[in-house]
């Protein structure tokens, strides 16, 4: 008798395996889909209002920078940056004059960011506000013009370049425009680009601008 209820639940349970395995194998072909979010990217333009301070002259010539770079997590991420001068300053020291000039300047970073809610008042629009800084090396080339008239003018042109390390920070803010379907970033940076050793020149600069997120 109960060699036949042993065997009996054998056969069940023999035919009951391939009913199991029918039921398992669309669960092992089914793939969980795990979300994660997109890290940021973002490019811009801006205006940069440099400070040139070399051997007694403290000139402020400007231009335009274009900006691109993404952040891997909320907090970290890298930026590179092109800037060009497009207006200059001139200084006259008795028959001289010098004209110092951003001929080009060109940066790679490591960045951080640091976003907060608009302290205090609601902002239309803005979405939050953020601190940022970054770390990283730019290459500066200055254009210097010197016009000597004693009392025949005579002028001539160098170009000065050097690499070093530069910093900066600053603040900015993100708003949400109804009729655009990306973010919009503005910020308001102090930039340090570093010093051209040879000639003794310190360039800095700040820095408006605004930039897209994607």
């Amino acid at each position: 008798m109960w060699g036949v209820r042993i065997v009996s639940a054998l056969l069940a349970v023999a035919a009951s395996l391939p009913a199991l395995a029918e039921d398992k194998a669309p669960l092992e072909k089914e793939r969980v889909a795990v979300y994660r979010e997109q890290p940021e990217s973002y490019a811009g333009l801006g205006l940069f209002s440099s400070s040139i301070e070399s051997s007694g002259i403290s000139q402020s010539p400007g231009g335009l920078h274009v900006r691109m770079g993404g952040m891997l997590d909320p907090n970290w991420g890298a930026e590179v940056r092109l800037g060009r001068g497009v207006w200059h300053e001139s200084d006259a020291i008795a028959n001289t004059r010098i004209q110092l000039d951003v001929d080009y300047l060109a940066g790679a970073y490591l960045t951080t960011r640091w976003p907060f809610p608009v302290p205090f008042v609601e902002l239309p629009l803005v979405q939050r506000m953020f601190f940022q800084a970054h770390l990283g090396a730019a290459a500066v080339q200055i254009k210097s013009r010197t016009e000597v008239c004693a009392p025949l003018c005579v002028r001539s042109e160098s170009r000065n370049r050097q690499s070093d390390i530069s910093w900066g920070a600053g603040l900015g803010l993100e708003v949400k425009v109804p009729q655009i379907p990306n973010r919009v970033g503005l910020s308001l940076e102090y930039m340090d680009y570093g010093e051209i050793y040879d000639d003794d020149i310190g360039v800095s600069a700040v820095e408006a601008g605004f930039h897209i997120l994607f």
